[in-house]
């Protein structure tokens, strides 16, 4: 399961947005991604997770996060 996490800074218009991979079974934070600009939309395949966001396009392998 991913969920995305965003840290609300003042005055500071796009602060950090990450997403976070948890293990659906047990709960527990499997990966965490690097800091992002504010994330619009995500998209998984059977091994990849993609995040649009103002930082960019990024894609991440699910089972490790790199």
């Amino acid at each position: 399961m991913f969920v995305v996490e965003y840290h609300h800074v003042d005055d500071v218009p796009l602060a950090p947005w990450r997403v976070i991979a948890l293990d659906i079974k047990t709960g527990a934070r499997k990966w965490v991604s690097d800091q992002l600009g504010y994330i619009h939309s995500l998209a998984a395949s059977p091994k990849d997770l993609f995040v649009a966001s103002a930082s960019g396009i990024k894609a991440y392998d699910i089972a490790v996060g790199s």
